[in-house]
């Protein structure tokens, strides 16, 4: 998939897992500050990674975890030099075409606070009923998407 000289990949390997991995470390660790330990987790393993090349050179990641009937998407994350391009939309759109193809048409995320409104320009919707809440110390709300739509 290519867009705005953005090419996005499935991480079906290890060198292109390694890339979407060294995306969310500079992104989370080093400038979130976020504990290794917290952004890295056992379902790593299970999950659907995407990460977005621009001139070879890895610049944006996200993976989906299918959890029954919906998936959990998360670990977005785009190098703070490419932000503003359009690179967080086309990783979100492959994570969100990945669980199309597996049959999964509902895509749940936990946003944080400052981004709900790119999940929200997305199709996302606030989950009713539930309030903001803290993970690994950062503000974050529950967003929804019917992806059948």
């Amino acid at each position: 998939m290519k867009n705005r000289e953005l090419i996005v990949e499935i991480a079906n390997d290890e060198g292109k897992m390694a890339d979407a991995l060294a995306v969310r470390h500079t992104v989370f660790v080093v400038e979130q500050m976020i504990d290794e330990v917290l952004e890295r987790d056992e379902l790593d393993a299970e999950a659907i990674h995407v990460v977005g090349y621009l001139e070879a050179e890895p610049v944006a990641a996200g993976r989906a975890v299918i959890e029954g009937g919906s998936a959990k998407i998360g670990r977005m994350a785009v190098l703070k030099a490419q932000r503003g391009k359009g690179f967080g939309v086309d990783i979100l759109q492959a994570l969100e075409e990945a669980c199309k193809d597996q049959g999964i048409w509902v895509a749940r995320l936990n946003a944080q606070e400052h981004a709900a409104g790119f999940y929200s320009q997305a199709g996302y919707h606030r989950v009713e009923g539930t309030q903001p809440f803290l993970e690994a110390g950062i503000r974050h709300i529950m967003m929804k998407k019917d992806l059948s739509r």
